[in-house]
């Protein structure tokens, strides 16, 4: 048998246990569920709005540097 062969029975023996196993789940979300669930998108909200203004300032700093007006070189202040 080759390789190729191999490999494309696995796949037909690893997919058919993934489909042989799938039975219906009876699952139930309590409020404390959705709770953590809010609190996580809330995070990750409060995470980018934080690294947006981080980075937003780098950039105007960059700017700021940049069209300050000051084009003297290192070599010339000293």
């Amino acid at each position: 048998m080759n390789k190729k062969t191999k490999y494309v029975l696995l796949c037909f023996g690893l997919l058919n246990f993934t489909i042989a196993g799938v039975t219906d789940a009876a699952a139930y979300l309590d409020p404390g569920t959705g709770s953590i669930i809010f609190q996580g998108i809330i995070a990750v909200v409060a995470s980018g709005v934080a690294i947006f203004v981080t980075a937003w300032k780098s950039v105007l700093q960059f700017f700021n540097g940049f069209f300050n007006g000051n084009t003297k070189k290192q070599s010339d202040k000293e």
